[in-house]
């Protein structure tokens, strides 16, 4: 992988708008090497020409300003909360798709509300989260709320229970970090296997030969 990039990060250009989210992201893993520097300036400068105000979201690609997709904004939203940027747009971002419909079938495709949860609640998808040891916002204040506030803004009914990355609520409206779990034994996660592999008896002694 490192040979590949060296080879292709000083000619690399890519103007579709998810890609230079991902780029971004991937960027921030190793934030002090030459060729992340080289190409978040880069991505960082197209995604400049494609922020489209006062509207407040990215099209899909430079000269493409009616072209919009919410799924793709979510992952250059990723991208820019794993390199702590930008912030202002992102709340304006935010905003835009809280209440936006596209009226085709990404209104109710997973993707577009898998990527809106992930960008809402990065968690451990960044690195600075993991560091900490737990789940955190982002660089601003993004809350579980407004994963929910998109659940609802699409017709999707809120679940009596949510857990989402370690945060799980206790009241309407009150979210708190929830303790970790104990790791699972090699054991635990030997016995415990689904009926359509055949193991539908009693889990074995594991002192049984």
């Amino acid at each position: 992988m490192h040979d590949l990039v060296e080879r292709l990060y000083r000619d690399l250009a890519v103007t579709q708008d998810l890609g230079l989210g991902m780029i971004l992201w991937m960027s921030h893993f190793f934030p002090g090497a030459t060729c992340s520097k080289v190409l978040r300036e880069r991505s960082l400068a197209t995604l400049g020409r494609m922020w489209i105000d006062p509207s407040g979201y990215f099209c899909r690609g430079p000269g493409l300003p009616t072209v919009k997709f919410a799924f793709t904004n979510y992952g250059v939203s990723i991208g820019l909360q794993a390199i702590r940027t930008w912030s202002e747009r992102e709340h304006a971002r935010q905003q835009f798709f809280a209440t936006y419909r596209s009226h085709d079938r990404y209104d109710r495709d997973a993707i577009t509300h898998v990527m809106g949860c992930s960008s809402c609640v990065p968690g451990r998808l960044l690195t600075w989260n993991r560091r900490l040891g737990r789940c955190r916002p982002g660089p601003r204040p993004i809350h579980l709320d407004a994963a929910l506030l998109l659940l609802r803004s699409q017709g999707i009914p809120e679940p009596s229970s949510w857990v989402l990355r370690g945060v799980e609520p206790q009241q309407p409206g009150s979210w708190v970090p929830r303790p970790p779990a104990a790791p699972e034994s090699r054991y635990h996660r030997r016995r415990w296997r689904p009926a359509a592999c055949g193991h539908t008896g009693p889990p074995r002694d594991p002192g049984r030969r």
